[in-house]
């Protein structure tokens, strides 16, 4: 057993190291420290399910889109009202899989490593690998590419503020950020573009 001068020896070395260690932590790290708490519905899912695949339909009855996943992670929002909750919940999605339809183009197809579902599906985040492509009736592919789309299935449009490479047979053309209105075929570039095309 540790005798009494030696114990108080012993707290005031630790006291010491201690402060040492306050003192040289930046007031940011421990501002997170203190205030920072996890998200309790990242830790809860109240449902999870295997192998998904949903179909949207908008009001005419027409489908609007349809989602696969491998895996459908859902999580209650916040909220005081059911209404609420159900508006702020999201679910996580792995290998998320979209088609989205309209009545006067060919579908458009996206897929990605991961994806967020947000505002009882209004909104659809794809991350990691992502991919949005049209095959015309003529079989060719116009294709998107970037590491981040975010998804409007009811306006048909989707947006994306990382860097992005569009391709078709024609040649391929670089940006960094995109908007997409599925319905026109429309794909606008927001800024740094570069282009290579085959001459022939």
């Amino acid at each position: 057993m540790i005798s009494t001068p030696w114990r108080y020896l012993l707290i005031a070395v630790l006291l010491v190291l201690l402060g040492a260690l306050v003192w040289r932590t930046p007031p940011e790290t421990l501002k997170s420290l203190i205030t920072d708490k996890p998200d309790p519905r990242r830790q809860y899912p109240i449902a999870y399910m295997n192998d998904v695949k949903t179909t949207q339909f908008d009001e005419q009855g027409h489908i609007n889109y349809q989602l696969k996943a491998t895996l459908f992670v859902h999580f209650e929002g916040e909220g005081r009202t059911t209404k609420e909750r159900e508006t702020n919940s999201f679910s996580e999605l792995t290998k998320p899989f979209i088609t989205l339809y309209n009545q006067d183009v060919l579908p458009w197809q996206a897929s990605a490593d991961e994806g967020i579902s947000e505002k009882n599906g209004d909104q659809i985040t794809l991350l990691g690998n992502v991919v949005l492509w049209q095959q015309s009736e003529q079989g060719i592919v116009s294709r998107v590419t970037t590491n981040k789309l975010v998804i409007q299935p009811k306006q048909q449009y989707a947006q994306t503020d990382k860097p992005v490479m569009i391709s078709d047979p024609t040649g391929t053309t670089n940006a960094i950020g995109a908007k997409v209105f599925l319905p026109i075929n429309k794909i606008e570039l927001l800024s740094t573009v570069r282009g290579i095309y085959d001459a022939h």
